[in-house]
């Protein structure tokens, strides 16, 4: 059952329409607050990055962490309320105190583990029901406005905008897919830190003292790139966990792995570029 069937059309369409209407105020926003500067090497205003950053370091991240603790609060009070019948059973036949006849177990890493899995691979239907899908909910529509938002006239460069195209198709596919959809909203996470990162060191080049400051961004921008691929590879490869048809895993491995290479072999020729631009200059005698 698709996030389509669980939740009313209505309420999808009118979020987002909330949301793609404040995107496009922040655009308007930022670029009145952040205007001037040359625009990146793929020619897209400056302000556009700085605006993407409170996305990827903050909004995305902290979708996907609520959903998370949603649903890890759920099912801690389904695990304290199955105890409550054991608890009254040997409070009463046994007279022992209710308190120590029925503990809930603090995690261990193991715990952890297979907890997060069980979230990641979690229905719709049941994600509904425990009301931590709400969060996947909104982080797809913020997604969805969030690439969208850029269409008109932002960005210039035609790869990008591909780009986009496909994130917010996948957006859509996510609404569509039964279950596993946080395998999705993880991976989009971790890809969105990289490109963050990759922001923050294009912003840096404007403040470059000798090509220190540039190069040391460039250098964590190409560790936490190719971390986020990382994550987003187990992702996409821990999705084959999750029963689906077999037209969402190609549609997932098809988008995801051409995407990292095209992001790392970026990174790398970025990292090598501003490492030749600022080399050590040796003075003839």
């Amino acid at each position: 059952m698709s996030a389509f069937a669980v939740y009313p059309w209505a309420v999808l369409l009118g979020e987002f329409i909330v949301a793609i209407s404040i995107g496009f105020a922040l655009n308007a926003a930022a670029a009145a607050l952040f205007a001037g500067g040359p625009p990146d090497r793929f020619n897209n205003p400056r302000w556009s990055l700085k605006l993407a950053l409170v996305f990827q370091a903050a909004i995305f991240p902290a979708l996907c962490a609520l959903s998370f603790a949603s649903w890890r609060a759920a099912a801690g009070d389904s695990a304290a309320a199955a105890c409550l019948p054991h608890r009254d059973a040997e409070a009463g036949g046994m007279g022992l105190d209710a308190d120590l006849s029925c503990e809930v177990a603090t995690p261990s890493h193991s715990d952890w583990r297979s907890e997060a899995l069980e979230w990641m691979a979690e229905a719709w239907s049941d994600a509904s029901v425990n009301h931590s899908g709400v969060y996947d909910r909104w982080y797809l529509v913020v997604l969805l406005s969030y690439m969208t938002k850029d269409f008109c006239g932002v960005m210039p460069d035609r790869l990008l905008v591909l780009h986009h195209i496909v994130c917010a198709t996948g957006a859509l596919v996510a609404l569509a897919q039964p279950a596993g959809v946080r395998f999705f909203l993880v991976g989009t996470t971790a890809l969105e830190l990289g490109s963050g990162a990759m922001n923050v060191a294009s912003l840096s080049a404007k403040h470059s003292r000798r090509g220190k400051i540039e190069k040391a961004f460039v250098l964590l921008s190409f560790v936490i790139i190719t971390l986020s691929h990382v994550v987003a590879a187990w992702a996409c490869i821990g999705l084959w966990r999750v029963a689906l048809p077999a037209f969402f895993f190609v549609w997932w491995n098809v988008c995801t792995w051409p995407l990292m290479a095209l992001r790392q072999k970026t990174v790398v020729e970025e990292l090598f570029a501003v490492f030749r631009r600022y080399r050590p200059v040796v003075k003839a005698e």
